[in-house]
């Protein structure tokens, strides 16, 4: 398989289980080792059943607050500590005391905390983004180039510094 952003071949497989709405079926992913973008090996043939029209990401939201660098900060030790990707004591405690409101969406991406821990800089494009929730969660941790698309989607959506097509 090549990638279908950079072309390069992707050669790193992972399963991953479809969880939100209990389908059967384990979900081939590659990451390409050139660019890094995730993708599904087979894009299932009724994709549908997956973003039925009450699916949470394609209600209409309020961006989420821009975050200054200390609270950012804190809020990253908290979720890399939640997922598994850097435990500390400080993560541990900081999310005993302010528990995630919407880490619970984000469990299936735990490989794009351990893409990104050391790489605030990162592009990042949501392809099935709906109203991009993930992305204004990463925005709110100060990551800055990011960007999103949906063929779900009705309309454009613009918040500060995010545009989903």
């Amino acid at each position: 398989m090549n990638c279908r952003i950079c072309t390069s071949p992707i050669a790193d497989f992972f399963d991953v289980k479809e969880m939100i709405f209990g389908l059967p079926g384990i979900f081939t992913y590659g990451q390409c080792t050139t660019c890094g973008c995730v993708q599904i090996k087979t894009i299932p043939e009724q994709l549908h059943l997956f973003y039925p029209n009450n699916y949470y990401s394609l209600k209409e939201t309020n961006p989420l607050p821009t975050q200054n660098s200390l609270k950012a900060t804190i809020l990253k030790a908290r979720d890399l500590h939640y997922f598994g990707v850097k435990k500390s004591f400080f993560g541990f405690l900081i999310n005993k005391l302010k528990p995630g409101k919407i880490s619970s969406y984000f469990l299936p991406y735990q490989f794009i905390w351990e893409t990104l821990l050391n790489n605030s800089d990162a592009s990042i494009h949501d392809v099935g983004c709906g109203n991009g929730t993930l992305l204004q969660y990463f925005s709110s941790l100060g990551y800055k180039n990011l960007s999103g698309s949906d063929p779900f989607l009705d309309k454009e959506i613009n918040y500060p510094n995010l545009k989903i097509e």
